[in-house]
């Protein structure tokens, strides 16, 4: 994400448990992939809307069901991507903005 894709979704820096733990989801994914992976369109791009995150979860069962990625991957794919799915768009972005260091 980028400084003016943060400020332009209204700079949020929500500070709670969920958001850390997505922030360090987020992290995990990147151990795997440079641009995301699965996730590239909505922790790289910045498209945390919940259509973007459904195309992202059809990503990763096609992934599994070709065998495309190293092991593990798909799973730390699915398990940022549950939660960013169960937070509020803000969070979402706090989170996000957290991870890339903007903010804490």
């Amino acid at each position: 994400m980028c400084q003016y894709c943060w400020a332009k979704c209204g700079a949020h820096k929500i500070d709670n448990d969920q958001v850390r733990e997505a922030s360090a989801l987020i992290a995990g994914v990147y151990e795997y992939s440079g641009v995301g992976g699965n996730l590239h369109i909505a922790i790289d791009d910045f498209n945390l809307e919940d259509d973007a995150l459904e195309f992202c979860a059809g990503a990763i069962r096609d992934s599994e069901s070709t065998g495309e990625y190293e092991s593990g991957q798909c799973d730390a794919e699915r398990l940022c991507l549950e939660k960013l799915k169960a937070m509020s768009l803000e969070e979402r972005v706090s989170a996000l903005a957290l991870h890339d260091g903007f903010w804490g």
